[in-house]
Formats: C-alpha cells, structure tokens, sequence
C-alpha cells in the first residue's frame, strides 16, 4: 500500500498528554464531561457526552482486557534477532527523536503464522519491562486484520515521558502499556488513518460520514473516547471486537449496564467499514499490509551494557570527595544539584508525550 509520510500521519491522528490521562482516572465520577469542553475543543464528542456507567475496557485490570487474555490466544510466531549495530531506520529515527540511545536497543523480526511471508519489527529498549518474547506474544494476540495496519513497534522502558501511542505505522510506548486492550485501541488508530483512509491525509473519523453516525448517537464509548473523534472511534473498535470474538459480546460482559444501545448506530458503521479485520481467524492482506522501505541504519556498537543510571528521584551527585554512586539518570531525568552535598535525579523536561 502507498506509504503515509510521518507529517500526515501525526496530522491525522489524536494525541493527548499523559497529564490529561491522569486526570481522567482520577476524575470525580459525578462530572459528565471530566475535560472535554466543546468550548474550547472542537473535537469533542457531543458535549463530552458517553455510555454510563462507564464500561470497564480500557484498563489492564478491567473486564476487556480479561476478555481479550481469554479469547484472543496470541498466534505462534518465530523470533529473529537483527545483527548487533542495524537497526530500521524508521526506528533508529524515532528512538533517537525521543532522546534515548539506539544502541541500547535490540531489534528483532517476529512472524506470525497467520502472515507467514512478512514478517513485523519490534525495537525494544534492553532496559525495558517486558522482553522481546513477551511483546511479540502480547502482539499476536491482535487478530491479522488490524495488526496489518502497523509496520513496527518500539518498545521504551518506563521512564519514557509517554504512555503508549501510534503514528505512520509505529505503535510507540513503554513496555507496562504493551497489553491487549490499549493494543486493540492503538491498532483502531492504525485501522482509521492506514486501512480506511489510505491515500488521504485525514483518517476515516475526520469524514462527515463517522461524524454523523456520532451525532446520531449522540454518546461516545468511553470517557476517554468523549475527547476526540479519533479515541472514540478507536473504542468503538474495542468494542467492535469484543462484539465478534467474546461470547455473547458486549452485552454478555456488562449485562447490566442499560445504555449499551446509545453507540448502536456507531458500532453497526464499525462493522460494516471495518468489522471484516476486527474477526479471530483471519490472515493478513499483503495488499494492505504497511510496510516501510527497506532502509537499514548501521550504529557502531560495542558489547558494553547500558550506562548505569539512577533510579528516578534517586541520588546521583554529592560531595566531590566522598560522592562514588552512579552519576547518570534515566532517559527523561536529569541530574539536579540540590546543595553541595546532594544531587537527585528529576523529570527533565518532555519533549513528547501523548497517550492516544
């Protein structure tokens, strides 16, 4: 498929600061529009209006995700490792506009027995908390309809200023964020601006069609999806797939929520423009499938182990004579003198950050 430039891609697509993110999960229950204002923010669905009680299928601990881990067995794969010093240049490109070091990564091909003949990419930071294994497993849970939409995934330990997010073909995040339901939503992002919209610089929830269908609802999936039209039509993938995979489907996991009916136009359009990728069991499209051009960045590498670092708000400087700890911090930390006996590690500023 014709490649979207990274500009258009981050054109088309929602991001969101973590700091938002936080104050969603910490919102008073009482307020209907936690912080979307329509005032301020075009974007946002209908007065910020969404299905309540909320529905439980954003959070790891939370009945989607459970759904997901039940019924949705990651496919058998093959794990491959990149010589030492290569690395895919969208990759290398990313990792160091985030400010980390390539070299402190591994890159690795991972081939899925549902897309047998190419394969995707997973760059993961040696510091990170899950390994290669456990993001190619958490990955091939995600049916090959949807994870046709990306090319690649970097994976970045947990100081990364970011939750997790996808742009141009890359889902983007630290590792504690590599699990099936933020997946399926970072996928929806993919599906709306690659699958269903592909040689236009807007994503499918930008046209008047998705938009309409919304207004006929009049209600968003999820708080979250309140914000934007692109995380609500995310969610309504989430809840597209829950539909088709999970016995007796959305109505089954929350059979007394009474307002399941409030995003049934928005769920009917899903299915009928994407429901096909949205099915356990299919095999991927060679046709749609995202794929960069084979562009190799070579690093000069050596064996050394990543540099040491303080742990957040950990020491890293005192006084000169005595002073023999570690004096490096963390990518998205920065070493802070505090007084001439004490230096600590504190959040650098962020150069980036979202959670789409």
């Amino acid at each position: 498929m014709a490649f979207k430039s990274l500009a258009l891609a981050l054109a088309a697509l929602s991001f969101h600061r973590v700091s938002a993110f936080t104050r969603l999960q910490a919102r008073d229950g009482n307020d209907p529009y936690p912080f979307c204002n329509p005032a301020t923010s075009p974007d946002c669905i209908v007065g910020g209006k969404y299905v309540k009680p909320d529905l439980n299928i954003s959070d790891e601990p939370n009945a989607g995700n459970q759904a997901y881990l039940t019924y949705l067995p990651t496919h058998t794969y093959t794990l491959s490792q990149w010589s030492a010093g290569k690395y895919p240049e969208e990759c290398h490109r990313t990792i160091a506009g985030d400010g980390f070091n390539p070299t402190d990564f591994t890159v690795h091909n991972v081939t899925y027995s549902d897309c047998p003949s190419s394969p995707w990419v997973i760059c993961v930071s040696r510091l990170a908390n899950k390994t290669p294994v456990q993001i190619a497993t958490e990955v091939g849970r995600m049916p090959a309809g949807i994870r046709q939409a990306t090319a690649a995934y970097v994976v970045y330990d947990e100081n990364f200023g970011g939750a997790i997010g996808a742009v141009g073909g890359l889902i983007i995040g630290k590792g504690s964020y590599y699990f099936p339901t933020a997946l399926v939503h970072e996928h929806g992002h993919a599906v709306d601006g690659d699958l269903l919209a592909p040689n236009d610089p807007f994503s499918y929830s930008d046209s008047a069609e998705w938009r309409n269908t919304v207004a006929l609802d009049g209600y968003a999936a999820t708080a979250y999806g309140s914000t934007a039209h692109a995380e609500n039509f995310a969610d309504i993938g989430r809840v597209v797939l829950i539909n088709n995979v999970v016995p007796g489907g959305l109505a089954g996991l929350f059979p007394t929520n009474p307002n399941l009916t409030q995003i049934a136009n928005q769920v009917a359009r899903f299915q009928s423009k994407a429901g096909s990728y949205y099915q356990a069991g299919t095999t991927c499209d060679l046709s749609k499938k995202y794929r960069y051009p084979s562009v190799t960045v070579t690093v000069p590498t050596t064996t050394a182990a990543p540099t040491a670092t303080a742990s957040p708000y950990g020491q890293c400087g005192g006084w000169p004579a005595t002073y023999t700890g570690v004096s490096a911090c963390g990518a998205g930390y920065s070493c802070t003198t505090l007084n001439p006996h004490y230096a600590q590690c504190t959040p650098a500023p962020v150069r980036r950050s979202f959670m789409a």
